[in-house]
């Protein structure tokens, strides 16, 4: 492990952060003191922010309702409730190139790459592409703390793409496999087959140069 590699704890978790990805390493149990800190310097920018969040739309933010496989070499179908109704990936992405975009609002590389991954949002936003962000947050925190974190850091962030927060019970990481690093982008063709894996941040000429090839 180089010396650029950073360590933080927070909760019960241990997090590796490095300027390509992070993972997390449940075995060691560390100090809650940059927990608080991280909270307090996010709360402080919530609310510098409180007008700015209030133009953003937070229904965006969503819990996942159920998971279940498909079969080999597709990815795993899942849902999320909309108000009144349940929508699902597989209704979302039909005959759509997909972005999923494993990551998590701890994670350096992550927030790093969100601005790019916008930009991708906005650039095509006219063509057979969707961005679905699944958000994997620290395990230290039940759903609803979660939803929340992920909701306050869309609104701060202007995040116009949806994002699905993950949880033990409908858990989409472990339908995949396993996501041992965030971020991890999958691009998923039209024909609902994945394309490419990318583990690590990238930046938008990176991820523009995968998803050309699917979008002809």
């Amino acid at each position: 492990m180089n010396k650029s590699t950073k360590y933080l704890a927070l909760g019960f978790a241990f997090f590796v952060f490095s300027n390509f990805a992070c993972t997390q390493n449940k075995e060691q149990e560390q100090t809650k003191q940059a927990v608080k800190e991280t909270t307090a310097i996010a709360s402080a920018k919530i609310a510098d922010n409180d007008q700015k969040q209030s133009d953003v739309d937070v229904s965006k933010v969503f819990l996942i309702n159920s998971v279940e496989k498909n079969s080999e070499g597709k990815i795993p179908d899942f849902s999320w409730k909309e108000g009144d109704r349940i929508i699902s990936f597989s209704q979302i992405a039909k005959n759509k190139v997909v972005f999923l975009n494993f990551w998590g609002t701890w994670c350096p590389p992550c927030r790093k790459e969100i601005p790019d991954i916008i930009q991708i949002h906005n650039e095509l936003s006219n063509k057979n592409f969707v961005i679905i962000g699944i958000a994997l947050e620290r395990p230290n925190l039940n759903e609803q703390q979660a939803h929340s974190l992920v909701k306050d850091f869309a609104k701060l962030n202007k995040i116009p793409y949806t994002l699905v927060v993950n949880s033990a019970k409908n858990d989409l990481a472990q339908a995949f496999g396993g996501i041992p690093a965030v971020p991890t982008t999958y691009i998923i063709g039209k024909d609902g087959t994945i394309k490419e894996k990318i583990v690590g941040g990238r930046d938008k000429n990176s991820f523009m140069e995968a998803i050309n090839k699917y979008l002809k």
